[in-house]
């Protein structure tokens, strides 16, 4: 097969200096490459969980080293959740209100510190985008680890409100970057049979920061000075300095390097990502120049890698998976269950037992989280997801029903013990079936020459719809402004049901497939529904080539 390129490319083939090959040059070792391409795609697909785990012990830590990273935004987003409940928080920052005889902070400042993060993250998302194009995952996160370290300062010293939302919008630069360049890079360098599982492990990380959170704000809730909520913001310095020191002894993603053309660093790379027995074969670096080889190809007229690719061709379809994947599974009620003690409070649940029912909640998280890696695996992606959006679905309109019964949340009776155990219940069943799958999805669905740039945009979506949101949100549960507290979960239903829709008629099922197939699944629009039967011949990019030169 010859390469349908008119240029010339860069190559820095393993044990070779850098070079430039033609045309001809190109297609007699891509000949060689695609058939080493074949029998690695061939073992890959041999391989058990438990063989690939044990041969790739290196990839799975450093993707475990990458992920902890979102501990930091899991821990703040249950933080900032929690501490708006704190007495000693709301005192310091928010106002008198004779009629309810507490302090409470307004809805707009309440939606503004909440969401300062968000902000920041979109800002974060781009410039961590077009950091990582040129010089990578390992240095680009390096970076923003040490610039997180003086932004956290800013909260945990805090003096008014303008600085919470300034130190919240610079704090959440980094966390964006984190958000989708962890999430990358996990899915590269993990192999096929532990992708899932893998990228899953982020929200696993989430939970845990949520957990960390929830209990550090528990326990300095009793502390009767400012240090009841500075206390929390400190602890995030436990984590960039660990983080620093792990990732400079990284590789770096062996996909990236091989999109900049340097091979001879790639092969290095998966060596030193596998067992020493599997370092000799170093299988991947074949099969991600095959892959990457055939998106180049099905992409040549269109150049170099541009944002506007992710709208072009098949690529449609892929961004439209991504961003919506994202949008749906914040979209079923999750930015209500992330004020989840603040909603027990409402409901009439003393301050003490709402933190205590929400530290429970996040622990019963952390288990549910891992029993979704054994559904993932019998279940695959897509039923799982589905399944997911129908049960949550149910439970958003008990919650709502509980809420009704409540008078208002203040009922001292039966109802609002009722409403805080489906709002567990729905926190619980969200991790157990849908928060890690989301991240498969995710890091599954982009083309590899667009990833960064598909997680990116989702990412980017995600959280200005997160930040329109969660303000809404602050406004609906709010005692001092429409004061819907539980009744809440009515609005979240109708996204809950839309999103089931969309699993069943566009979402397909990546379980057990490799870049280099979702790319031909893709390329040849086979639907949704038929991803999970289709099969391939181990051709099937010359065939899509051949295709590509008729037109």
């Amino acid at each position: 097969m010859t390469p349908v390129l008119d240029t010339e490319i860069n190559v820095v083939a393993s044990g070779e200096s850098p070079k430039t090959l033609g045309v001809q040059e190109v297609s007699e070792k891509w000949d060689i490459t695609r058939e080493q391409a074949t029998r690695a795609e061939e073992y890959e697909h041999s391989l058990s969980l438990l063989q690939a785990a044990r041969l790739y012990k290196s990839a799975t830590f450093w993707a475990f080293i990458a992920s902890l990273s979102i501990v930091m935004e899991g821990f703040d987003k249950s933080f900032q959740g929690a501490v708006i409940s704190e007495a000693t928080y709301r005192k310091k920052f928010g106002q008198w209100y004779p009629e309810l005889q507490q302090y409470q902070l307004s809805a707009a400042w309440q939606g503004a510190i909440t969401q300062a993060p968000s902000v920041g993250s979109i800002i974060g998302i781009y410039i961590g985008g077009v950091l990582n194009d040129r010089f990578g995952y390992k240095k680009t996160l390096l970076g923003m680890y040490v610039f997180v370290i003086p932004c956290i300062a800013l909260l945990v010293f805090a003096q008014n409100k303008a600085m919470l939302v300034s130190g919240g919008v610079l704090v959440g630069i980094p966390w964006g970057c984190f958000a989708t360049l962890a999430e990358a890079y996990a899915s590269e360098i993990a192999p096929l049979s532990l992708r899932g599982y893998l990228t899953g492990w982020m929200n696993v990380c989430w939970i845990l920061g949520s957990f960390i959170g929830t209990g550090v704000t528990t326990g300095a809730q009793h502390l009767s000075n400012d240090w009841s909520w500075r206390l929390p913001y400190a602890t995030q310095w436990i984590w960039p300095v660990p983080l620093i020191i792990f990732m400079f002894f990284a590789p770096e993603s062996p996909w990236w390097l091989v999109r900049q053309g340097n091979l001879g660093e790639a092969e290095k790379c998966v060596r030193r990502l596998a067992s020493v027995e599997m370092r000799d074969k170093a299988k991947d670096t074949k099969l991600q120049v095959r892959t990457t080889q055939l998106e180049l190809e099905l992409s040549a007229s269109q150049g170099p890698s541009r944002w506007r690719d992710l709208f072009r061709g098949t690529d449609l379809r892929r961004t439209e998976i991504t961003v919506l994947a994202w949008l749906f599974q914040d979209a079923c009620g999750n930015i209500l269950t992330n004020n989840a003690i603040y909603v027990f409070e409402q409901a009439g649940i003393d301050q003490s037992t709402a933190f205590k029912l929400g530290l429970g909640t996040s622990g019963l998280q952390l288990v549910a989280n891992f029993g979704n890696f054994y559904l993932m695996y019998l279940m695959g992606r897509r039923t799982l997801y589905m399944m997911g959006f129908a049960i949550l679905d149910v439970n958003l309109m008990l919650v709502g029903i509980m809420a009704v019964f409540g008078v208002g949340g203040r009922n001292e009776g039966w109802a609002k013990w009722a409403q805080a155990s489906f709002q567990m219940i729905f926190n619980i069943g969200y991790t157990g079936l849908l928060g890690p799958v989301c991240y498969a999805i995710i890091g599954e669905t982009s083309s590899t020459r667009l990833r960064n740039k598909s997680i990116s945009l989702g990412r980017i979506v995600y959280a200005i719809w997160n930040l329109g949101m969660n303000i809404a949100n602050s406004y609906m549960i709010n005692p001092s402004a429409l004061n819907w507290q539980g009744k809440t979960a009515f609005f979240w239903m109708p996204f809950c049901t839309t999103a089931i829709a969309w699993c069943f008629f566009r979402l397909p099922e990546y379980k057990g497939r490799s870049f280099y197939e979702i790319d031909v699944l893709f390329e040849r629009k086979v639907p949704a529904r038929k991803f999970k039967s289709t099969i391939l011949e181990a051709d099937a990019d010359e065939h899509l080539m051949e295709g590509v030169q008729l037109r």
